[in-house]
């Protein structure tokens, strides 16, 4: 049986034709098929995208957004920044994004319905969808399609964290304010910065010209390790989910007891 946020609702909204335990099970299921979700901004005053830089890409520039005035980048911003920051429609390539907006899609209807218990959100209408994803697909990421191998720098700095890009994706303004953000991006994130000679050759590659290197000490310093902040965010959830399921044990304890006894069980 497909699992749909729809089917979830529906079945715990029925009350008389639902045992009382699987009730609970579903909203139990609910809750955690919601949770990845949760990456809100501020949530029981915890920013996760903050707590997990290393994971959650920095936001994308909203005034560096193709057709910025457009539709698609007005509903890209609405719907798009509720649970995490703002994406390019270049992280993914068109492909992707034809999968990874219907998940997008699913959580945030999941999240909208059991927002009661958690947080609220707006999701996106059929229309708007449709739109937005056309969006996405018009501005998304164009792969590496040439016959040639790339340069071995280019591959492993430009297609480390997402699909290699073809070079002809961008003019050469464009891939100076690109090769900014990547660098940015990846200090935020923590990652490994490519060496003066790495980031050299993939300007070489790409036609630019060679600029004045910084210093060498911001990609020399260790990855800072989050993993305190990681558990301190996880908490409320663990904490959640760990109670409905003591919740669910206590009943089943509760309904096994009646029947062993021979006594109906009232069930609410």
């Amino acid at each position: 049986m497909r699992l749909t946020a729809s089917w979830l609702a529906e079945r715990y909204r029925i009350g008389d034709g639902v045992h009382y335990m699987g009730r609970r099970l579903l909203l139990i299921l609910g809750l955690c098929v919601a949770l990845p979700t949760f990456a809100s901004h501020q949530w029981a005053g915890i920013d996760l995208c903050e707590v997990r830089k290393d994971v959650v890409p920095p936001g994308f520039p909203q005034d560096q957004l193709p057709a910025p005035g457009s539709e698609g980048a007005q509903l890209l911003q609405r719907y798009c920044t509720q649970c995490h920051n703002l994406p390019g429609p270049g992280r993914h390539t068109a492909a992707q994004w034809r999968q990874v907006a219907p998940r997008m899609f699913l959580l945030m209807e999941v999240t909208q319905r059991f927002g009661g218990l958690l947080n609220r959100l707006d999701t996106p209408q059929e229309g708007e969808r449709a739109r937005l994803l056309a969006y996405l697909e018009g501005h998304a990421l164009k792969p590496w399609s040439r016959d040639e191998a790339p340069p071995a720098s280019y591959q492993r700095q430009c297609g480390g964290c997402h699909t290699l890009p073809d070079p002809a994706q961008h003019s050469a303004r464009e891939w100076n304010r690109v090769l900014a953000r990547m660098q940015r991006n990846a200090e935020i994130m923590g990652k490994a910065l490519p060496s003066a000679s790495s980031r050299a050759a993939i300007r070489q590659f790409l036609g630019l010209p060679p600029i004045e290197d910084v210093s060498e000490t911001a990609r020399d310093r260790p990855v800072t390790a989050r993993k305190y902040g990681s558990l301190l965010a996880l908490g409320p959830f663990l904490l959640l989910t760990g109670i409905g399921l003591v919740r669910w044990w206590r009943m089943r304890m509760r309904v096994r007891a009646t029947a062993e006894k021979g006594k109906p069980c009232a069930i609410p």
